[in-house]
């Protein structure tokens, strides 16, 4: 389903399903509204797919990034989800080397101690840590880069999704799971209404979307279990 024009009560596309759903017109409900919440449960979906265990990446991009000599923090750019995998190459033409994320809170240990890291850690088995500064992630890289190296670090990093604008825009999820966004974005009318009979429905229908788009991703890679972590209300019986 594609978005739509601004003026649509068509079926087939998501601002008119939407109408359709909540018998609105653009008077009642503003396409500007409709297509924030849209793009909200766009977000929502993919990151409640993300959330149950899926190996799926919906947006997925490999950032270069310049070793500087001496410097161990590099931001990594974008509105990042996941990171998916990080190498180093320390020198024009070698090898690169997989970085080990580690989580250094609470170990025993100081993990950014010279001689532990020396011990531990070399050139061909580095570390990092990743962490958030003014919502710009940060990776702290081990060993130390000694020289400067363009292109040295290379991260894959799953990035949020690409919000619809225009009206031939379709999200990047099956097609039979799309109407997620439309009654996410229904169920948010009707709370502002007080129709709570409504809400449940949409909640409803939101829950069972979401729990088959679930089993889909899942059965696309079967050396992976999966679990719905949703906050949809889950005593509807389906």
């Amino acid at each position: 389903m594609t978005l739509g024009v601004d003026n649509s009560i068509l079926y087939s596309d998501l601002i008119g399903h939407t109408r359709k759903i909540t018998k609105t017109d653009s008077t009642k409900f503003l396409v500007a509204d409709i297509k924030a919440l849209l793009n909200l449960y766009y977000h929502e979906f993919v990151n409640e797919i993300l959330k149950s265990g899926s190996d799926i990446d919906f947006n997925l991009e490999t950032g270069l990034i310049n070793l500087a000599a001496d410097t161990a923090t590099y931001s990594i750019t974008g509105k990042v989800l996941r990171i998916k995998r990080v190498e180093v190459q320390w020198e024009s033409g070698g090898a690169w080397y997989p970085v080990e994320i580690r989580n250094i809170v609470g170990e025993s240990s100081d993990p950014l101690d010279t001689t532990s890291i020396g011990q531990d850690y070399s050139k061909s088995k580095p570390y990092g840590h990743l962490y958030t500064v003014d919502e710009t992630l940060k990776l702290d890289l081990y060993p130390i880069p000694s020289a400067n190296m363009t292109s040295g670090l290379k991260v894959w990093k799953v990035l949020e999704i690409t919000e619809l604008s225009g009206t031939s825009d379709e999200p990047s999820i099956p097609e039979a799971y799309q109407k997620y966004l439309c009654y996410g974005s229904a169920r948010d009318y009707f709370i502002e209404k007080e129709m709570f009979k409504k809400v449940a429905e949409m909640e409803k229908r939101m829950f069972i979307i979401l729990n088959r788009a679930i089993s889909f991703y899942a059965s696309r890679n079967e050396n992976q279990s999966y679990k719905l972590e949703s906050g949809m209300p889950d005593d509807y019986g389906e």
